[in-house]
């Protein structure tokens, strides 16, 4: 029995140190692979960042280029428009109550009416029997 029994400390130790090994060999390898997990990381992160600073960022919409000079050509030719007709709006109120000076002096003018009468004594003498009448 205190055969097997060393017999079996000897296997449990040795499959201890298998483990403990293992267990360092595994644990350089995770620290490996970590080491080399954030070498990446950070190449990964660099690449984006050199990537991201050279891509132009684009809405989702489009935005429309809006000619401006010619927009503003546009309105200024449409303000000389509303200002030419606004002018000529003036005139045709300046013209007409001229015009109705006139018309009120025309009506007020007994001479102008006199004028207008035919001077010839056939037409006396028949406006003067249309009066008399």
């Amino acid at each position: 029995m205190d055969k097997n029994i060393a017999v079996l400390e000897d296997d449990c130790e040795h499959l201890m140190n298998v483990v403990v090994d293992t267990r360092k060999a595994f644990g350089k390898k995770c620290v490996d692979y970590d080491s080399k997990r954030v070498q990446i990381e950070n190449k990964i992160l660099k690449l984006q960042l050199k990537s991201i600073s050279l891509c132009k960022i684009k809405s989702k919409k489009q935005v429309p280029k809006l000619p401006l000079n010619e927009m503003m050509k546009d309105i200024d030719n449409f303000k000389e428009e509303i200002l030419l007709k606004e002018q000529r709006l003036k005139d045709v109120c300046y013209r007409s109550t001229n015009l109705k000076n006139v018309v009120v002096q025309l009506k007020s003018d007994n001479f102008g009416r006199r004028l207008k009468v035919p001077l010839t004594a056939e037409d006396l003498l028949r406006e003067a029997k249309i009066k008399n009448q």
